[in-house]
């Protein structure tokens, strides 16, 4: 996980010009996510939407199991995180800088 985070700081540095004290922490919430999204049934979060004022929680999931088979390949941008939503039952994603916090 301590190599996932540093991938993400590094992303944010880059794309988002962000100074590294603010996008350590960024990467570790990211990883952190990101681990809790791969190994749990769903995970609860809430992220900062596009438009710059609208919070938003989801619950997201990337568990194997719960997640529907793909018909493509498609690779997304570096800058964003894809997730399954349990509620909508689509694909969504997100800015990574645009993580807030984790709730459960």
């Amino acid at each position: 996980m301590k190599t996932k985070a540093m991938n993400e700081s590094w992303v944010l540095i880059k794309s988002y010009k962000m100074n590294k004290s603010d996008a350590l922490k960024q990467g570790w919430l990211l990883a952190k996510n990101h681990h809790a999204m791969r190994t749990r049934k769903y995970v609860m979060f809430e992220f900062l939407k596009t438009d710059g004022k609208t919070i938003r929680k989801a619950l997201g999931t990337l568990h194997p199991y719960f997640v529907p088979p793909t018909k493509g390949l498609r690779t997304p941008p570096i800058t964003t995180q894809v997730f399954f939503d349990m509620e909508k039952k689509e694909w969504r994603c997100y800015r990574k800088s645009n993580l807030l916090r984790i709730l459960m």
